[in-house]
């Protein structure tokens, strides 16, 4: 009995060390098992992240594109260096950069800061035309001056026709300071010399009187033009056949020289550009479909100037006749 229990106790021992090295492969086993698993979904991340380049895909970049980039951004690094040192010049690049035209208004008080230099121009140019009116009708040495002297009146005319042709062709020169200023006012000048000539040659009262009608009807039409819920810009057929209509009328008129149709010429032509005022007036209000830009505040007084002007010319035909 004594040998047979060390012999049980030494195949306890050899069958504990079999299990024991039993559990640790199984325990190996699946240790690298997990590893297995581990590196799979690794390298399936990997691939999703970073998926084989397909024809789609772009081209790694090479050496001559690194330096080519390097080379580019070195470039603007110095003129954005120039640009510090050299106002003018920085200031000469942001016009470059701006668009032609600027077609929108950042706020309410850029438009309405637009509308008061607009305005302030109109005033200075009608100011400057009441005082030639003024001189016209009231100086016999002025008279006497324009009656002796009309080449005058001839070169203004001339004049007035080359300065609309510059201003309305060659948007550059209405949006380049201080060309832009210099020939509105020349125009300016001239047009009002060739209405003082018309108001030296007409009874005063009857002057006083169309001026105080293009008063009214400049008032008018300006209250009309800010309040009224009708988008005359976007009344296309209307400005395009009332001046068709009128210049039909200045046809049949012409071959009837008679009082009636000399007076019905003269209310379609103020008519005419009344319509011409309430679209300019509503195109400065920017209310409306069809508005001026930031750098037509010289068209819109040119505009606005003219219409003015013209109505005040007829009522002085239509009241002396």
């Amino acid at each position: 009995m004594s040998e047979k229990q060390p012999m049980k106790q030494l195949m306890k021992l050899n069958t504990g060390d079999s299990l024991d090295k039993r559990t640790l492969k199984s325990q190996n086993t699946g240790g690298q098992e997990k590893l297995r698993l581990k590196e799979n979904n690794l390298s399936q991340i990997t691939a999703n992240n970073n998926p084989s380049p397909s024809n789609n895909s772009p081209l790694p970049l090479n050496n001559q594109d690194v330096r080519i980039d390097m080379y580019e951004l070195e470039k603007k690094i110095n003129q954005n260096k120039k640009m510090n040192e050299d106002p003018q010049l920085e200031q000469a690049n942001i016009e470059q950069c701006q668009p032609e035209m600027t077609s929108l208004f950042s706020s309410d008080d850029t438009r309405r800061a637009f509308i008061r230099k607009v305005l302030g121009i109109i005033c200075a140019q009608l100011i400057i035309t009441t005082l030639f009116i003024l001189v016209g009708v009231f100086s016999p040495t002025y008279q006497n001056f324009q009656q002796n002297n009309k080449w005058l009146t001839i070169f203004c005319l001339l004049l007035n026709i080359a300065l609309l042709f510059a201003l309305y062709c060659f948007r550059d020169f209405c949006r380049q300071v201080p060309k832009n200023y210099i020939l509105l006012f020349l125009y300016t000048f001239s047009e009002s010399f060739l209405i003082s000539y018309l108001c030296g040659v007409t009874n005063p009262t009857v002057v006083l009187l169309a001026g105080a009608l293009t008063t009214i009807i400049v008032f008018a039409l300006s209250i009309y033009a800010c309040f009224s819920k009708t988008d005359v810009t976007m009344k296309t057929s209307l400005l395009i056949y009332f001046p068709l209509a009128v210049i039909v009328i200045l046809i049949v008129a012409g071959s009837y020289q008679s009082y009636m149709s000399q007076v019905i010429v003269s209310l379609a032509i103020i008519g005419l550009f009344s319509l011409y005022l309430v679209f300019d007036l509503q195109r400065l209000s920017g209310k409306k479909s069809i508005t001026y830009t930031m750098d037509d505040y010289i068209i819109a007084a040119l505009d606005i100037y003219i219409d003015i002007v013209i109505m005040f010319k007829e009522l002085i035909y239509l009241l002396s006749r």
